[in-house]
């Protein structure tokens, strides 16, 4: 765990969708997110950014990626913004 950490941080995820893969999504369950703080999340799809766009805890901790196209990559990069 962060061990009582509660300055801002950021992380990031890395989904990758192969070649020969039928699915297009999947959900995933992320750890150390606190349901009450506030996030700051940039979706990159190949190799564009979107907006970034704000979120609460509860809502990133299991969100569900999608991957249209295959193969191909997502990248999601979270900021903790604080409570």
């Amino acid at each position: 765990g962060l061990g009582g950490f509660t300055s801002r941080w950021r992380a990031m995820l890395m989904a990758f969708r192969r070649d020969e893969s039928p699915y297009t999504g999947f959900g995933c369950a992320l750890r150390e997110i606190d349901p009450g703080a506030e996030y700051e999340v940039t979706l990159s799809a190949g190799y564009e950014p979107s907006g970034p766009q704000r979120m609460r805890g509860e809502q990133l901790q299991s969100p569900r990626l999608e991957i249209d196209e295959h193969p191909d990559s997502l990248v999601v990069e979270y900021k903790h913004l604080g409570a």
